[in-house]
């Protein structure tokens, strides 16, 4: 999971709803709607769970120690989904204590290398990997149609790289994988996916999932012209020209997208 920066997510509980208004012109869904579609669970089901579950996120000082602001902007998406979320003045095992001496019965909490949601009555753990990955893929098909029969260029094939690769093939779709790491091309190709190994090639692709940890590194022209980019990868990999350019079709957050699909995927009966 990529270490985020207290800079990228500060405002969240601010911008949020711009957020969301964004995300609702580019795909036609809002929040509950995208994590309804990336999940498999019915909105009503979510809604539901939203209504009768408090959340409990709680800061973990493991590793590195807490990122600031990001307990808090976990609980802001979880909160625009009409969850009634709280974060815990105290942290790690106290923090889950009282937590649950509070009501919570679904839990948010996240350390070096995994960031969970879990809900404790129906023993249901979610991971934001994962989660990311079907949130992300569900972006783009409601973006651009149904992604069936359609090459996806996944550029960056790490852990949520990968989860995107087997979300597209579950949903018919043709997934072509880039990474800069020739290991990484050469066990995906091993593996029976198609594989770009010259990065002037991913220009052909218009459909093009970036899950890359690396800002700034895609100019203006490495793209196709008309190409959808959905970038769960932080810092966002475009450079400020070429998101100028490719703005109008770029979904990218830190957070919102992972942690609503996680909230969805916790709330199956």
């Amino acid at each position: 999971m990529t270490r985020l920066v207290e800079d990228w997510i500060k405002d969240i509980d601010v911008t949020i709803k711009e957020y969301e208004s964004d995300l609702r012109f580019k795909t036609g869904l809002d929040f509950v709607a995208l994590a309804s579609a990336a999940s498999g669970v019915a909105r009503e089901r979510i809604e539901l769970t939203a209504k009768n579950s408090r959340v409990g996120v709680i800061p973990i000082t493991a590793g590195q120690g807490i990122i600031g602001y990001f307990a808090e902007s976990v609980a802001a998406i979880l909160q625009c989904m009409n969850f009634d979320a709280f974060v815990t003045a105290c942290t790690d095992v106290a923090g889950i204590y009282e937590a649950h001496q509070k009501g919570a019965k679904i839990l948010f909490f996240a350390d070096e290398d995994r960031f969970l949601a879990v809900n404790l009555e129906r023993n249901i753990v979610a991971e934001n990997d994962q989660a990311t990955a079907r949130g992300y893929v569900a972006a783009l098909e409601a973006a651009t149609g149904n992604l069936k029969d359609q090459e996806v260029l996944v550029i960056g094939c790490g852990p949520v790289g990968r989860a995107v690769l087997s979300n597209l093939k579950q949903k018919g779709a043709h997934p072509v994988a880039y990474d800069k790491d020739k290991n990484v091309l050469t066990s995906l190709a091993s593996e029976g996916l198609k594989i770009v190994s010259d990065v002037a090639i991913i220009a052909k692709y218009r459909l093009v999932v970036d899950a890359t940890p690396e800002g700034g590194w895609i100019h203006k022209g490495m793209l196709h012209p008309e190409a959808w980019i959905v970038t769960p990868g932080v810092p966002l990999s475009l450079d400020p020209e070429a998101y100028a350019y490719y703005k109008q079709r770029v979904i990218h957050d830190p957070l919102h997208i992972g942690v609503a699909t996680m909230a969805a995927l916790v709330c199956k009966e």
